[in-house]
């Protein structure tokens, strides 16, 4: 079992890794962002 968790936890760090090194945190971020300002009536 902590072998299972050891592995998951290794491949959830590489893919965050992934992500950052691509820049894809900046286009989460913003659609985010975006879909708060639609919710409370300011986009």
């Amino acid at each position: 079992m902590l072998k299972k968790r050891m592995v998951l936890l290794l491949v959830a760090a590489a893919l965050l890794a992934l992500g950052l090194s691509r820049g894809e945190d900046q286009a989460v971020w913003q659609k985010g962002s975006m879909i708060c300002l639609e919710c409370i009536g300011l986009g």
